[in-house]
Parts: C-alpha cells; structure tokens; sequence
C-alpha cells in the first residue's frame, strides 16, 4: 500500500509568481522516492490562516502525510508554525530537530538541498510536528506506518489473561516481574527479551551515554494491539513493557517475556512483538553522547 503526501510550499513571492519555487519540487521528488504518493506542491501566500486552510484541506483529502517548506528566515509573516499548531492535535517532539541536525547539515549540502530543507539559517529552526486527529501533519510530519493485519483470531483479541502486562512506563523495568506474570504450569517453554541501551551507536561521533524516550499518549494502547496482533491464535501468555524517559548505558528500555505450550510459538510471538515494537510503536528516543552531541533516533521505524 503507498502512503499519500502532499507538500505545502508557503512563499508570498511564490505565490504571486514572482519567485521560482524551489524546495517544493525537491521536497515532492523525496517523498515519491521514498514510495509515497505525492502531487507536485501546493504554493500559499505566508500567514498562519492560509497555513491552516491548506493543512485542513490536505487532511480532509486523506493525506497521511504533509510537509511545508519555503522561507529564508525568520520574517514578519513567518507564521508557519502558528498555522501549524493550530492544526495538529499531539506534538511529535524530534523530527524538527532532526532536519536541524548536524547530520542533515551534511546531507543537505552534500545534495545540494535548499537550506530550510536541511536547516534553518543560523541554526534556528521553529518547524512543529505531530499528529492532526487520525493523520498526520506538521512542519516534517513522519509517517509511521500501521502494523499489518493479522488473522481472524487476532482481530477477536486475546483475552486478558492472555496478555498480563501491556504497559508504558517511567520506573526501571523488571525482567524478573514479567516472566512471573506469564508463569503457568500448563506453558513448555518461557523466554525472555530485553532490550538495553548500548554505549555506541555507528552514526554517533562519541560514545552514547543516554537515551531519551518520548512516548504518544496512545502509546500504551497500542502496544497492547500489537501484543494482540502478534499473539493471533496462539496459546501463549505476554508480558511487554517500555520505559520513557532518561535511560543510561546498561537500563532496560523494552521487556516481553513470552511462555507458551510450545517453544516454536513462543520464540515467533516473542520475535514478532518485538519487531512491530520497533516499526510501529509511538515512542520516539533522543540519543545523547559524550561529546554533548543530540541526536533524535528511529524517526518513522
């Protein structure tokens, strides 16, 4: 399935034609070679209004995801952000901050990208993100993708004595409690998988030293529908956790412990829950390194 964009340029000169819009088709060829379905850009005077009207007919049109671009700088009618937040109804925190990064610096010039696209001048950047009602919109809207249907029995739902723990947390969590709560003397097999924060990353300059999670405040819910989804039919008992907030080197971020009458089922629902954690779970984490440098981490899965 190909996922609708649309791109929003906001330029006053643009509008009136007095100016080439120059972002727009380079924002438009992005997103269609990323596999999305993307008209050429839709050119608006600045504002915060004729922001919003265009973002509300994008959304009504059932476009998933919307990006805005135009402007140098910061200017009098440079109400971009404002047309925006009135839109959206949860902020993303991190995909601004992500095109603002030293990294997309590099990328932006090295693909000669106009410079909002990269970042702003002097390293200001305002652009808001997040989520507006079921789709999403923003400055740099991300799109995560739905996790994929599963069977008849998945979408009856496992029981609640299926699932005994589904939940999204701020304390440490305990490996131990998980695997307690799935213990059953009719289960053959119980694993376990945790999930810690490592001291390295490949694109980082210098050691990790933290991890910063942002959760959505339907977070928990949904980890709850993907440990349905993975289960499906099987005869199993899940416990899964995610801890937000500031993790060091060494904490637990994610905990499922899984038992089952047959350690083939186990292990496939332990691997499959884990992974639609990683790609459809809306918990996004800021990795902190030694040398003071941010970066936000698994933008979109």
């Amino acid at each position: 399935m190909r996922y609708s964009a649309a791109v929003i340029t906001v330029s006053d000169r643009a509008s009136r034609g007095e100016r080439e819009d120059v972002s727009g088709p380079i924002a438009v060829a992005a997103l269609r070679e990323a596999g999305f379905a993307c008209a050429d850009p839709i050119v608006i005077p600045d504002g915060a209004d004729p922001v919003e009207d265009a973002l509300r007919d994008a959304l009504t049109d059932g476009i998933r995801v919307i990006v805005t671009t135009g402007g140098t700088g910061i200017g009098p009618r440079d109400e971009t952000p404002e047309g925006t937040e009135r839109v959206i109804t949860v902020a993303i925190p991190g995909i601004a901050e992500e095109l603002a990064s030293p990294q997309r610096r590099r990328e932006a010039h090295r693909h000669a990208l106009p410079r909002h696209l990269g970042h702003r001048r002097g390293g200001v950047h305002r652009e808001p993100a997040g989520v507006a009602g079921g789709g999403r919109g923003g400055d740099a809207a991300g799109d995560r993708r739905r996790p994929a249907r599963a069977g008849p029995a998945a979408r009856r739902g496992p029981s609640a004595m299926t699932i005994l723990i589904a939940q999204i947390s701020d304390q440490p969590l305990d490996e131990a409690a998980h695997r307690a709560a799935v213990d059953d003397p009719r289960m053959g097999a119980e694993l376990a998988f945790v999930g810690r924060v490592r001291d390295h990353d490949p694109d980082a300059a210098s050691a990790v030293v933290a991890l910063e999670y942002t959760a959505h405040p339907d977070a928990e819910a949904t980890l709850r529908t993907l440990a349905e989804q993975a289960i499906g039919d099987a005869d199993v008992r899940v416990a899964v956790s995610h801890r937000i907030g500031r993790l060091t080197v060494g904490e637990a971020a994610v905990v499922v412990a899984v038992a089952g009458a047959h350690r083939g089922e186990a292990f496939e629902v332990c691997r499959t829950l884990i992974e639609s954690i990683k790609h459809s779970l809306p918990v996004w984490k800021r990795q902190v390194e030694a040398d003071g440098t941010t970066a936000w981490k698994g933008l979109g899965g």
